[in-house]
């Protein structure tokens, strides 16, 4: 199973200068448990804002500059990185950036969304979530007093 994992607000902001653009707690603790035990893959960038690797996750960076990475495996394609994570018999989670989601999209068997019902500021944006996909599963919660609801989108 390939699934993405995002946060992302009404206006379609996931990130502001290489951050979160917000602190969301249950986000982070849905984040953690649902890829807990799996692959993560995340672009360089996105990998960069963590500081190291995800513990007890099986943490994949997709750059074509840096080589190694103590306790990640590099890749320098999605493909090559999705290909090497169907091996590990594990589910496989994108976890970003913009152009990791974008292409990653094509291809998602499921989508676990955290849609934060407030606008933010930034400068990295989640594209709109293609009709193939439809919401299976939500949640309303209000997260650090933010509005927020948890999806699960599944291709149709």
């Amino acid at each position: 199973m390939i699934n993405i994992i995002v946060a992302v607000s009404k206006n379609g902001v996931i990130g502001d200068k290489g951050k979160l653009p917000w602190n969301l707690q249950l986000d982070m603790a849905r984040f953690k448990q649902l890829t807990m035990n799996n692959v993560v893959i995340f672009g360089l960038n996105t990998f960069n804002e963590f500081k190291k690797p995800l513990v007890g996750r099986e943490n994949i960076v997709l750059s074509t500059h840096t080589q190694n990475i103590d306790g990640a495996k590099v890749f320098d394609s999605l493909n090559k990185a999705v290909d090497y994570a169907k091996t590990t018999g594990k589910e496989i989670f994108i976890c970003g950036g913009e152009s990791v989601y974008k292409e990653a999209l094509s291809f998602a068997d499921r989508l676990y969304v955290t849609h934060v019902n407030a606008t933010f500021d930034g400068d990295r944006y989640f594209p709109d979530i293609p009709d193939k996909f439809k919401c299976v599963s939500s949640q309303d919660i209000s997260d650090m007093g933010i509005p927020t609801t948890f999806c699960v989108y599944e291709r149709l």
